[in-house]
């Protein structure tokens, strides 16, 4: 059950903060990316609400976990295709498994393994250039070689996914290795809000939430949630009679691969 306390009694009417958690024990089939949990009574919340007044959300703070899963199995193929006089060969397709990789030496390592695996460490190879924080990979073989990474290997070793590569020697990537490189804003909706129009389309979107920078804390060390504080709460307008069903997408619409953990925020609600 969510619990509430005061906060504020703006000009637009008493605000009240309400917690929400994706790990609320009266709905065991939550997960980080859907959930529901109890809200609150809002006529005991604003016994002094006038007829003509409606209720309004808003997010004005929220904790997700740090860890995704950064290389999901939507994006974790690397393709090989060898053109040997003219002909092109068949394409071999890799996968690097699905999970959180801590960096991009990591993952790397990773692949440079399943290369050897299968027998392909000879025909190229990746590595990471610290002094420039780009990946190169070295192509050994002497026969043209035409390679597409997946769009979560392609994003944490800063190439451009979608980008086919072309060469006999080395490649290195255009952009910086970033674990931030596959992800993008997380999108928070919430059931029973009006409709917000994004790129022209209604939707029932509470708030848009920039991922953590970094998660580091001031020792360096890697936590394993971030939190965001809204700038500016965004009010909704609120249909009372529902219950509190929350979901979290990436820009592409599709569910964030989270590596376990809890999702909390703090709505603020008010009448006006």
């Amino acid at each position: 059950m969510p619990t509430t306390s005061s906060a504020g009694e703006p000009a637009g009417g008493p605000v009240k903060s309400v917690w929400f958690c994706s790990a609320a024990a009266e709905y065991p089939d939550n997960t980080c990316t859907n959930f529901r949990n109890k809200m609150p009574s809002l006529r005991e919340l604003f016994p002094n609400k006038k007829p003509n007044e409606d209720y309004y959300i808003g997010l004005a703070q929220i904790h997700y976990p740090n860890k995704i899963e950064n290389v999901s199995s939507r994006g974790n193929t690397i393709l090989l295709t060898q053109t040997k006089g003219g002909t092109r060969g068949a394409a071999r397709s890799l996968a690097l498994p699905p999970k959180y990789y801590a960096s991009p030496a990591d993952v790397v390592a990773a692949l440079n393994e399943l290369l050897g695996a299968n027998h392909l460490r000879t025909n190229f190879s990746f590595a990471i250039s610290e002094a420039e924080d780009r990946c190169l990979i070295q192509f050994r073989a002497t026969n043209r070689v035409r390679l597409e990474i997946g769009a979560d290997i392609a994003g944490i070793l800063g190439f451009e996914p979608g980008r086919p590569l072309f060469d006999t020697r080395a490649v290195k990537s255009p952009f910086h290795t970033s674990m931030s490189g596959s992800r993008d804003q997380l999108l928070l909706y919430m059931n029973g809000v009006a409709p917000s129009f994004f790129a022209g389309i209604p939707l029932d979107l509470l708030a848009l939430i920039p991922w953590s920078a970094s998660g580091a804390g001031p020792g360096g060390e890697q936590h394993s949630s971030a939190s965001y504080t809204m700038e500016q709460t965004q009010w909704h307008k609120l249909y009372p009679g529902m219950s509190a069903h929350f979901s979290l997408r990436n820009l592409s619409g599709e569910p964030i691969a989270f590596a376990g953990g809890t999702v909390i925020l703090r709505a603020v609600l008010t009448v006006r």
